[in-house]
Parts: structure tokens; sequence; C-alpha cells
């Protein structure tokens, strides 16, 4: 399959940035990862699980190898012997006597049907560990960046109530100045001390809203909260490239990760299938032994020592087993069929996870420029609503509700960028293409921030 090429992110810095100082500097998402790749439980885990699943190629191969064993004894004997039969060539008595024998046996399989399959399947189960491990990291970056920009977004949030609390502040003040003058009504004061509370209610969820998702961050990363970087103001974002949801949507069906772990499930049920159909049939082995044996007695009153020497061929075929080979084989069918079933299952929601990420992404692209033109319109609104209560057109009431229009807008644009961002990495994972440079790339959107 071709390369698939994304470019979502296109930095457009229209005004230069702070040049970095050498003192602390917010936490970028890059060095969030690096950090939740030394720390995640679930990524570790994952690991493992990789390391187990490929321990599985061996084990299957050894099925096809030859395998050599060794075996050895010595025994103590205490015979009492009466014949019968009066002999003078053989006496009755007790024989007390030591035998020891040693032999190596060499067994060479040269047609087992189900061990083929079993090797398959090997085959299968550790290519299934190595996409289980991919799938996870993808998912780590997934979740460490969701957890990054919920944390800026939280932290935007309350700074916009921040801001609009100070405002509201000011205007309460001034109305209160105005009426206690004579010049202005105990209704617009009020008003302003009902947006006030109203704010600070707000901004009391907004704080333990940013606690949470602090803790959720370094969860991920294991290091105490602390300052992460922000995006740089203001940003251009370039659409998925090709522009075609019906690329994104072939590509999420052949190539995404959890369709191929889905096809490897279906390869491990199907070699399970052929591996048990396979007992039903004969097995062919070649064997080869050889062996020491001796004994300084024996029922006959003589020691003897020998020397053995074999090798042939060993056919086996079962023929009659109560009906269970039959049974597995049926049920290993069944299961088989189930695997087929659930991979077509996964292929169609592939398909449409990537039509549905496409249009989201498709929608933000169209979305980010809309806020930042509600954003001036408000702006540029707030304005002359500010030189209106100066003239005395405008009242405080009317001020206040541009000046929650403006953070309300503010915080849209912050939020629709967020999602650009994180449908972008979406896209690629859901083809199975996420990687750390797509990491990298986001990285340099951020602003490094100084810390006082």
């Amino acid at each position: 399959m071709r390369q698939i090429c994304l470019v979502i992110l296109t930095v457009a810095l229209l005004a230069p940035a702070r040049a970095e100082e050498p003192s602390l500097t917010g936490l970028t998402l890059a060095e969030a990862y690096r950090l939740a790749l030394a720390h995640d439980a679930r990524l570790a885990a994952a690991a493992a699980a990789r390391e187990a699943g490929r321990e599985k190629l061996p084990q299957g191969r050894a099925l096809l190898l030859p395998s050599l064993g060794l075996a050895a004894d010595s025994t103590y004997n205490d015979l009492d012997v009466r014949f019968q039969q009066p002999n003078p060539l053989l006496q009755s008595g007790t024989r007390r006597y030591n035998s020891h024998q040693y032999g190596v046996a060499l067994r060479q399989p040269l047609y087992r049907k189900p061990n083929l399959a079993q090797y398959r399947q090997s085959q299968a189960l550790a290519a299934q560990a190595d996409t289980g491990f991919a799938v996870a990291r993808q998912d780590l970056i997934l979740r460490v960046a969701q957890a990054y920009f919920d944390v800026l977004l939280a932290e935007d949030t309350l700074r916009y109530l921040e801001a609009q609390q100070a405002v509201i502040g000011a205007l309460r003040d001034r109305m209160q100045r105005a009426f206690d003058a004579g010049t202005a009504a105990i209704t617009d004061v009020r008003e302003a001390e009902a947006r006030a509370d109203l704010v600070r209610a707000q901004e009391i969820g907004a704080r333990n809203e940013l606690e949470f998702r602090r803790e959720a961050f370094a969860k991920l990363t294991g290091e105490p909260p602390r300052a992460l970087a922000p995006l740089r103001a203001p940003l251009a974002f370039a659409p998925p490239q090709p522009p075609d949801p019906q690329h994104w949507m072939d590509a999420a069906e052949q190539s995404g990760l959890v369709v191929a772990l889905a096809r490897e499930t279906e390869e491990i049920a199907r070699q399970e299938w052929e591996s048990r159909r396979g007992t039903r049939y004969p097995t062919l082995d070649l064997a080869a032994s050889y062996g020491d044996a001796s004994q300084n007695n024996s029922l006959f009153g003589v020691g003897y020592d020998t020397t053995a020497r074999g090798i042939g061929l060993q056919l086996q075929m079962p023929l009659y087993t109560g009906g269970a080979l039959s049974a597995q084989a049926r049920e290993a069918a069944a299961r088989y069929e189930q695997a087929r079933q659930e991979l077509a299952e996964t292929q169609r929601q592939a398909r449409l996870d990537a039509r549905e990420i496409y249009l989201r992404l498709a929608s933000g692209l169209a979305q980010v420029p809309a806020f930042e033109q509600a954003v001036a319109s408000v702006e540029t609104s707030l304005a002359a609503t500010a030189r209106g209560l100066e003239t005395g057109t405008r009242t405080a009431l009317d001020v206040l509700n541009i000046e929650q229009q403006l953070y309300g807008a503010r915080r849209d644009l912050v939020q629709a960028r967020h999602a650009v961002i994180l449908a972008g990495l979406r896209l690629k994972a859901v083809v199975g293409q996420l990687s750390e440079e797509d990491l990298a790339t986001v990285n340099q959107l951020l602003e490094i921030r100084t810390q006082y």
C-alpha cells in the first residue's frame, strides 16, 4: 500500500514567538509522551504481552524439528528365585545385583498435519503480539494528547472566567458609585452582582475541573502537575491529503491496526481448525535409538552386557476416539466462522470510524476560521459598546452581555483548535500510521511559556 501523507498542521506564525529565557519552561507534548513511555502501566503490560507472544514462534517451530532424548538409570535388584523343576544349571536362591542402562532416542516428524498448522498458528500469534503492542503505542499517543489538551482547555476556561470576574467586578463597582451619585438604577447594580455571583460559581467548578485534568495527566506521565506549553496563536491548518474520505476509509480497512488484529485472530482460528482436522490424519515419524545396558547378575545367575541400535519409520493412525476428534474439529470450524464474521464487522467499523473522523476534521477546519472571525467581531462590538457606555447610549448590562459572548467565543475557538489537532491524530491512528513524528509535528505548534 502506498504511503499515506497527512498534512494537518501548517503553522502560520503571524507574530514572532517569544524568546526563551534560561528558566523553567512549560512541559511540551513530546516531553509528556516520553515521560508516559517510561511510566504508563498499560503500555508496560502490552510490552510484556508482546514478549510473551513472540515466544509462541519458537514453540511452534519446535514441533517440526527433531527431538532428542537421553534416558539412564541405575537400579539395585534383590531377587528371590525358586525354580519348580530342579536343574543343575539353574540354581534357586537369592540374587542381589546392580543393573545399569542408558540410551538416546531421536524422533523426526516427517508428516504431522496438526504440527504444521500449529506452526503457522504460532506465526500468527507472534504477529498479533507485535500488532497489539503497536496498538498500545498508538493508544498512548492519543491518550497523552487528549489529556494534554484537556488540561490546556481547563486552564483557558479558568483564565477566561477569572478575567470575566475582574471585568464584572469593575463594572459592579462603577454601577455602585453611579447609584450612590443618583445617576444609575439599583437594578443595574443588582444585575452586575448577580452576574458576578454566577461567574464565581462557574470559576469554582472550573478550578475543580482543572485540578482533575491535571491529576489525570500526572497519572499518565508520573510527574507532579505543572504548567504546559500552550498552542501558539494564530495558527493556520491545512486539510488532510488526499482530501477524499473514501481514500481514508479504504486505508482504514486495509491497514488499520485494529483490523490487523482481527485479521490475525481469524488466521489463528483458521489454523486451529486445520490442526483439529489434522488429528484424524495419519502421522509418520523417523525414529532412531541407541542404548547400552549391563547387570552383574540375573534370573539365571549370570550377568551380561547388551548394546541395542535401531532406526525405522513409525506410522500411527487414529481409528476411533469416541467421536472426540470430530467434535473438536466442528468446534474449531465454528470458532473460525466466528472470527471471520468479527473480522468483517471490524473492517466495516473501521471504514465508519475513518469517515466519521474525517468529517469531524473537515468540520473543525471550517469552524476554526469562523470562530476566529466571531472573536474579532465580538471584540469590535465590545469596544463600541464600551464607548456607548461612556456616552450613556449603552448600559452596563449591554457590556456584560458582550463580555460573556467574547469569552465564550474565545473558549470555542481554543476548543475548535484542539479538536482539529486531535482529529488529525485520530485519523492517522485509524489507518495505522500514527507515530511519534506526528507528536513532534504538533509540538512545533506549541509556545514555550516561561515560568517565573
